[in-house]
């Protein structure tokens, strides 16, 4: 991976020999073209991204078959295709061919810190009892012939995801307790392991954005506002890595980057955001769900914009800075008001079951009679 991402893009005979090693890896592992052509798909929009390149892009024009073409624009083209599509393959044949305890055990070799690898491994552990018990709520709807065609209905939604956030959260907590009567003092492990098994069950619910294409939950801002903006950013970074190593989903070569701008710049800038928004707003429980649903859809476009920083600072894109700006706002707008959307209705289904988990939440009066 690290070979990939460090090789010139002029160095066409580099990029055969990795993919020859990649092919010859898939052909020892026994997985058919087809199994990989279909996880390859995920790099679709990074490959669309790519073929406008030549057209936006700045500098020296060349004629390919009659059309005035960037050449800086077709370089920038060819290097996002040849280590996106290679990247991609490497963390494909990684992930069908390694078991999950092997992989965790490489990231203790790697001396990857040990508290992360633990959270890995709880979310690992527990993804699947999440995202069953999140299969059992949607067939309950389903069989009650719950079909949501406003917004108003979609709040069962959200009384749903709230529902598992707080059995996700109770489940780590009965861990941390059993842990605890053996000698384990971290409560920090169970519970962020349980919490990104929770956001990556949220991810896998996608919503229509523009153009046919779907964006998804991030859960960044919720994490920030249920357990506290270290945990939830501690959170987000798991479930990042679990992506993009186990699940070769974000891809390796771009991990450093979406771990930055999302469980950095977007969840802790998010939960600032939020905590300015309440110390202005009544203490009220509108308010909250507001803030926090405000603060969830401001952090999505915080998020691509510090993307574009990144992209301006590097210097060696074929697009200008504008361009790229252009996209990546329109698009992460759309998201983010479908992200603050479904964070302001979990929130909300919180606040309603265990209100002491959501931060700065206002506080209730229990009125006793003599």
């Amino acid at each position: 991976m690290v070979a990939v991402v460090a090789t010139p893009r002029e160095a066409f005979w580099a990029f055969g020999a990795h993919a020859a090693l990649v092919a010859t890896a898939a052909a020892i592992g026994r997985l058919p073209p087809g199994f990989l052509a279909r996880r390859l798909l995920i790099e679709v929009p990074f490959l669309l991204f790519a073929v406008f390149l030549p057209f936006f892009g700045r500098g020296e024009r060349v004629e390919v078959l009659g059309v005035a073409l960037s050449q800086e624009g077709l370089w920038a083209a060819w290097n996002v295709v040849a280590k996106a599509t290679l990247g991609t393959a490497a963390s494909v044949i990684l992930a069908a061919t390694t078991p999950v305890p092997d992989l965790l055990k490489a990231f203790g070799r790697l001396h990857f810190p040990r508290v992360l690898v633990a959270m890995m491994g709880f979310m690992v552990r527990y993804l699947d009892v999440v995202i069953g018990e999140l299969g059992r709520m949607r067939i309950a709807l389903q069989s009650r012939a719950y079909h949501p065609r406003r917004f108003g209905e979609a709040r069962a939604l959200g009384a749903v995801a709230g529902t598992l956030f707080v059995r996700s959260y109770e489940r780590g907590e009965r861990v941390y307790l059993a842990m605890a009567a053996r000698g384990y003092d971290d409560r920090r492990v169970p519970l962020a392991g349980l919490v990104a098994a929770f956001v990556f069950a949220a991810q896998m619910v996608n919503f229509p954005v523009a153009a046919g294409t779907t964006g998804h939950f991030l859960g960044g801002v919720l994490a920030a506002v249920l357990v506290g903006p270290w945990l939830g950013s501690l959170a987000l970074t798991v479930v990042l890595v679990v992506q993009g190593v186990f699940f070769a989903d974000g891809g390796l070569t771009a991990l450093g980057l979406n771990v930055f701008n999302m469980a950095i710049v977007g969840t802790l800038g998010g939960y600032l955001l939020y905590r300015g928004m309440i110390a202005l707003l009544p203490k009220t429980r509108p308010a909250t769900v507001a803030a926090a649903g405000v603060a969830a859809g401001l952090a999505v476009p915080l998020a691509a914009l510090s993307f574009v920083l990144e992209y301006a600072v590097g210097g060696a894109g074929g697009a200008s800075v504008g361009t790229v700006a252009t996209a990546m706002g329109s698009v992460h707008l759309l998201i983010g008001v479908g992200e603050g959307l479904i964070t302001a209705l979990v929130v909300g289904s919180v606040l309603a079951t265990r209100p002491d988990l959501v931060a700065e939440a206002p506080k209730v009066e229990v009125m006793v009679h003599g």
